[in-house]
C-alpha cells in the first residue's frame, strides 16, 4: 500500500515519499483501527496490489459529545459514533499511475459504496483535494457534491 502511496502521489506539490521509519510508525499507530469493510484494495494478474481505498466511520459526533475527553462516557460516545454514523471518511485513495484512467478507481468505489449501503452509511468526507488535482477531483464527478471547506496557501517574499 505504500508503494501506491508513493507512487501515486509523488507528482503532487510537496509530496515527501514515505521513509521505512514513517510506514512502520503508521502500520503500528492505524492497523488495528482498519474496518476491513471499508478498506478496498484491487490487484493485478500477478496479485501485485495497483490500487486501494482506506476509509473510517466517522468518529466525529462521539468526539462532539465527549468533548473531546477520553473519559469512561467519553469513549461510549466515541465509540458508539463509530458503530451508528451515518458518514464514512475517505482517508486515502491511491491508484498506480500506470493503471489511472482503466478503471481501477471504480471498481474501488464500486466495493466501498457497497459497504456503505449495507451499513447505512448516506454520506462521505474526503480529506482536503488539491485543485490543480485533477485526476482526485475527477473521481468525484459522478457524485452529487458539495464542497464546504477551501484551504490555500499562499507564498509571499520578504525582502
Amino acid at each position: 500500500m505504500f508503494y501506491v502511496i508513493n507512487n501515486t502521489f509523488n507528482k503532487l506539490y510537496e509530496f515527501t515519499p514515505l521513509t521505512k521509519e514513517q510506514i512502520d510508525k503508521y502500520v503500528q499507530s492505524y492497523a488495528p483501527f482498519i474496518n476491513k469493510k471499508y478498506f478496498a484494495t484491487v490487484v493485478d494478474s500477478n496479485d501485485n496490489l495497483v490500487g486501494f481505498a482506506l476509509c473510517f466511520p466517522s468518529i466525529n459526533n462521539g468526539l462532539i459529545k465527549s468533548g473531546g475527553k477520553f473519559t469512561p462516557s467519553g469513549i461510549c460516545h466515541l465509540i458508539s459514533s463509530y458503530f451508528k454514523t451515518k458518514t464514512l471518511e475517505l482517508w486515502l485513495i491511491g491508484v498506480l499511475p500506470e493503471y489511472q484512467s482503466t478503471g481501477v478507481s471504480a471498481l474501488i468505489f464500486h466495493r466501498i459504496i457497497q459497504q456503505c449501503i449495507e451499513n447505512n452509511i448516506t454520506r462521505a468526507i474526503t480529506n482536503p483535494q488539491l485543485e490543480d488535482n485533477l485526476s482526485a477531483l475527477q473521481l468525484f464527478d459522478d457524485f452529487s457534491i458539495k464542497q464546504y471547506q477551501r484551504r490555500r496557501c499562499y507564498k509571499k517574499f520578504i525582502n
